[in-house]
């Protein structure tokens, strides 16, 4: 398992909030739109496990999850 299990009642009310900003923002612009779900999406996507980011991203396939390596761990990959 990768990152950390996040409580069903925590999940749910994120939910709830996150279908209230989508009320609020639908008269804008799409690509807003799109914009703030990212950033929402972006923050809740570093506690949620794999699996369950799987099939957040079967239903929303928006955005795409940037791993970051540092520049050490990058070296140990790189094959001379």
């Amino acid at each position: 398992m990768v990152g950390k299990k996040t409580k069903k009642q925590r999940i749910k009310k994120r939910i709830v909030k996150l279908q209230e900003m989508m009320q609020r923002n639908r008269h804008r612009l799409l690509k807003e739109q799109l914009e703030k779900i990212n950033q929402t999406l972006r923050g809740h996507y570093a506690y949620v496990t794999w699996d369950k980011f799987r099939e957040i991203k079967l239903i929303f396939p928006i955005l795409r999850l940037k791993l970051q390596i540092s520049y050490g761990q990058l070296k140990s990959y790189a094959m001379l």
